[in-house]
């Protein structure tokens, strides 16, 4: 019997770090990963696209400047821990 080697891989083109070590878009997982990882509370999230992306960190955004108002990340959730 073969062992496999498992491996991360990017499922997305653009990932979201909204907190963490260095927010932003990034282009990879592993570029991502490095800026949340040990990071308390860290997260991320992978889009399709840009837009998507760029969407997301700016509700993240305008989250944080209005006090009333509440961060969703869309209809689900993201599962905790390392969540991309």
């Amino acid at each position: 019997m073969k062992k496999f080697k498992q491996k991360l891989k990017s499922h997305f083109p653009y990932y979201v770090v909204p907190v963490g070590s260095e927010t932003g878009i990034f282009d990879s997982f592993h570029k991502a990963r490095k800026s949340y990882e040990n990071y308390p509370h860290g997260r991320c999230e992978g889009f399709h696209t840009l837009k998507g992306a760029q969407d997301a960190l700016n509700r993240h955004a305008n989250a944080l400047r209005d006090s009333n108002a509440e961060f969703h990340w869309g209809p689900t959730p993201p599962p905790r821990g390392n969540n991309c």
